[in-house]
């Protein structure tokens, strides 16, 4: 099996198409395609390399952009809410942020964004 990895979009996708010059094309513009052998193990192949596909169907999305973004939101919102508490001084640059920030207590705030990211972390359905 071929897995097509997109650095920038932090994806990999089975090779389900055989087409040369469209692999070609791909490894133009940043395209790493990764040969996987029966056991599992992985070792990046030149586009040239990529044989047709073998009978598997179907594509793979290991981690998905919004599935990231999604959860580094939700970090850099506990880490602000954190330093509401820690760093009194940092809340009215916080609280420019985010205006409701300034009209509740940071420990509320901070238990609420700790309770989204633990939910977000533990939904079974974006693993």
């Amino acid at each position: 099996m071929y897995l097509a990895h997109d650095p920038l979009g932090n994806s990999e996708t089975q090779v389900v198409e055989f087409d040369p010059a469209l692999l070609a094309e791909a490894a133009r513009r940043g395209i790493i395609f990764i040969a996987v052998d029966a056991d599992g193990d992985r070792q990046i192949v030149d586009a040239a390399e990529v044989e047709p596909p073998t009978g598997e169907a179907g594509s793979l999305t290991l981690v998905q952009p919004v599935y990231v973004d999604d959860r580094m939101e939700a970090v850099l919102d506990v880490f602000d809410a954190l330093a509401a508490l820690m760093l009194p001084e940092a809340a009215p640059l916080a609280a420019a942020a985010i205006p409701t920030a300034q009209q509740r207590d940071p420990s509320e705030v901070f238990a609420e964004k700790l309770a989204a990211l633990r939910s977000i972390t533990k939904a079974g359905d974006s693993r």
